[in-house]
């Protein structure tokens, strides 16, 4: 993996800055291009950074409805940072961080994937149901030391190996914390 120096990120983000400008597509007001820029630099090009522009450009509106309610932009980006906070703190997922994200269509999943892409990991999506002989396989080949799932999926995972770590992803409205399985 090669890092980028300070000068080359900087390249990067005024390349960045000029294809948004010249694209038309966003206009954004004056007030919004220097967040967007800082989340550039922060998040690199990743789900995490859309979903930076976003809560930054459209922050009240409903970015996901779920059977737990409605989320705004903003309120899937705060939830989604708390998230990488704690599997940053608890599991030290980081850049190259290998995690396997198993879930239904809940905003834990866009959750999962959002935190985990902020923190720079590697991110395997895989199905709920498939059977758990084929995810031990799939797991152990592709050397995932993190399985972030579902909270009514933990049942499932019991018999996977203690090699690979497990946690579940809740939502609350309050915020997000991944619960040790």
């Amino acid at each position: 993996m090669s890092f980028k120096t300070s000068k080359d990120k900087l390249s990067d983000l005024w390349g960045f800055g000029r294809a948004l400008w010249r694209s038309g597509v966003p206009r954004v007001s004056p007030w919004e291009i220097v967040p967007i820029l800082a989340a550039r630099w922060r998040c690199g090009n990743s789900f995490a950074l859309l979903s930076n522009i976003a809560s930054i450009r459209f922050g009240a509106r409903i970015a996901l409805q779920d059977d737990d309610g409605a989320l705004t932009f903003a309120q899937l980006h705060e939830q989604s940072l708390a998230l990488a906070h704690q599997l940053s703190k608890d599991f030290r997922v980081g850049p190259g961080s290998q995690v396997a994200l198993a879930g239904r269509n809940h905003r834990s999943f866009v959750l999962g994937l959002l935190a985990c892409t902020r923190l720079g990991a590697d991110v395997l999506p895989l199905a709920a149901d498939l059977p758990a002989s084929v995810m031990e396989v799939i797991l152990a080949r592709q050397k995932i030391s993190l399985l972030l799932h579902d909270p009514d999926l933990g049942e499932r995972f019991a018999a996977l190996p203690p090699s690979i770590a497990r946690t579940a992803c809740q939502s609350k409205s309050t915020g997000t914390a991944p619960q040790p399985a």
